[in-house]
């Protein structure tokens, strides 16, 4: 059985301009093929199969480094698509594909195939999930726990309303973490004795297009083996949501997009954290920010640093900063 880290190791070296396909002759249930595509550096396999396939449950599966979609052809059959989502892991991708290929070269019909290949991903699927938390630092793990713990007060000031979960944003890349008609809020998380907030553009803290505009800081301690962790959270936040289904489908998705696999969760709860303080301001024109209504054209990506110290006079309660967010 040849490698499939080879195959793509070749592709990705050719780099042509259009997509690399190698066929799989050794599989006998269906044409199997590995692919890469040069613009989006996407490693992937393609399982075509005649009609009359029955389907599973759902025709897509993911996580945040995989996704496994069930399409169909226009001779009348279906194709399995099998995507590597996070180039990084290329590398375990090639050992699930290698293994995939273990037990489809064994399977006699389609339909023994389907099964194999839905079997296999069910279960590598974890694995993907346990090395895409390792990617995800411990500074985005707090500014996720910071996030997530402003979405919860925000949850019981508007009594769950579907508007209020809709307000995150964060995973969305939009430019502020909270936002809905006209009043956008964004959220810091530190757990420095003297903490800073880390602006990370020139349009964040900018009032442009937005009626109020809030900064918040959470200041967190940590702390090892504590109950209140951010699996903990999460699985808070997915319960609540449970007796609305579309809610708590946008909520996972999200989850998703910032790198946590909802089905797995609980692989972020070694870190435990208390939530020292939150603090709140309003951003007005004389706020201490840098604005892109006052940059020249020709600058950009603008970072800078905030001292919590210089933002007392623009202070607000939490309560109030989130009741601008009413329906």
């Amino acid at each position: 059985m040849f490698d499939p880290r080879t195959i793509w190791e070749d592709m990705v070296r050719e780099q042509g301009g259009r997509t690399a396909q190698f066929i799989v002759e050794s599989i006998r249930s269906g044409k199997f093929t590995l692919g890469y595509t040069p613009r989006t550096a996407t490693r992937f396999v393609q399982f075509e199969l005649p009609p009359g396939i029955p389907s599973y449950s759902s025709p897509i599966r993911r996580t945040q480094a995989i996704q496994l979609e069930r399409v169909p052809l226009p001779h009348g059959g279906s194709s399995l698509i099998l995507l590597l989502q996070e180039p990084v892991l290329a590398d375990v991708f090639s050992l699930f594909v290698d293994d995939l290929l273990q037990h489809l070269v064994i399977a006699q019909t389609p339909e023994q195939a389907v099964s194999a290949f839905y079997t296999r991903f069910e279960h590598w699927q974890q694995m993907f999930a346990r090395v895409a938390s390792d990617m995800i630092g411990m500074e985005r793990q707090r500014g996720l726990f910071g996030e997530l713990t402003i979405l919860q007060q925000l949850l019981d000031r508007h009594a769950d309303a579907p508007e209020a979960w809709d307000c995150w944003r964060g995973p969305l890349s939009a430019n502020h973490d909270f936002s809905k008609a006209g009043t956008a809020m964004e959220v810091k998380t530190s757990i420095a004795s003297l903490p800073v907030m880390h602006i990370s553009n020139e349009v964040q803290l900018d009032l442009t297009g937005w009626s109020h505009l809030v900064l918040c800081l959470v200041h967190l301690n940590e702390v090892r083996g504590g109950s209140h962790t951010l699996s903990t959270l999460i699985g808070k936040l997915i319960q609540r949501s449970s007796t609305r289904p579309a809610i708590q489908a946008a909520f996972q998705s999200k989850l998703l997009k910032v790198g946590v696999d909802p089905r797995h969760f609980d692989l972020f709860s070694e870190q435990g954290y208390e939530v020292r303080a939150i603090s709140c301001y309003r951003v007005t024109q004389d706020f201490p920010a840098i604005r892109r209504s006052g940059l020249s054209s020709t600058i950009g990506k603008v970072t800078y640093e905030l001292h919590p110290a210089g933002c007392v006079p623009y202070g607000m309660e939490l309560d109030n900063a989130l009741g601008l967010f009413r329906s």
